[in-house]
């Protein structure tokens, strides 16, 4: 990834899909114009915490996927 912002909308589309701006500000409690911004490289630098926060988001996806796939492989 070039920049924060890219990464910021790879990780936003591969936890919420196509509509992942609106989501990630849902679920981070912050107007959708923030996550705008952010995606944009504009306004405010992306706090610590919700790298943070999607790392933890992403890595319990990941667990979660891998548990059916172990289930599936089971059955």
């Amino acid at each position: 990834m070039s920049d924060k912002a890219e990464l910021l909308a790879a990780v936003g589309k591969a936890l919420y899909g196509a509509q992942w701006r609106s989501e990630m500000a849902r679920s981070r409690n912050v107007r959708s114009q923030v996550v705008d911004e952010w995606a944009a490289g504009k306004g405010p630098p992306i706090p610590p915490g919700v790298w943070a926060e999607l790392r933890a988001e992403l890595e319990a996806r990941r667990s979660h996927i891998v548990d059916l796939l172990d289930e599936v492989r089971r059955a």
